[in-house]
């Protein structure tokens, strides 16, 4: 039985919690996942290992993947993944929004 039956869209899916959250939700049972990220190389992973958690948790068939690099920071990218997934899977029942920035702090040090 799957905790979530419906489709589950998560941003930064290409590394740290994007990436886990993307293969919790496959290990739960979810047969719809859309990932999204700017690191494609990123995403081709995170694919692999939603595969292979639907197949770890004994759930029948694969995982239908819809995958897209989208700069989230741009709203009509954004808006044009949204309008990819609704085609492609007709509606979006979850969305994990686990993209970020690292950025560096700068500190400067004084000598006195």
């Amino acid at each position: 039985m799957s905790l979530y039956r419906g489709v589950a869209l998560i941003t930064g899916a290409a590394s740290g919690i994007g990436q886990a959250t993307a293969v919790s939700f496959a290990r739960e049972g979810c047969k719809q996942i859309a990932i999204t990220d700017l690191d494609e190389a990123g995403l081709d992973e995170t694919a692999k290992l939603i595969q292979d958690a639907a197949k770890d948790a004994a759930h029948q068939g694969d995982v239908l993947i819809h995958q897209e690099r989208t700069n989230v920071a741009a709203e009509d990218e954004v808006s044009g993944l949204l309008d990819a997934v609704v085609e492609h899977f007709g509606r979006i029942d979850y969305a994990a929004n686990c993209a970020g920035r690292d950025r560096t702090l700068n500190v400067v040090m004084k000598q006195g």
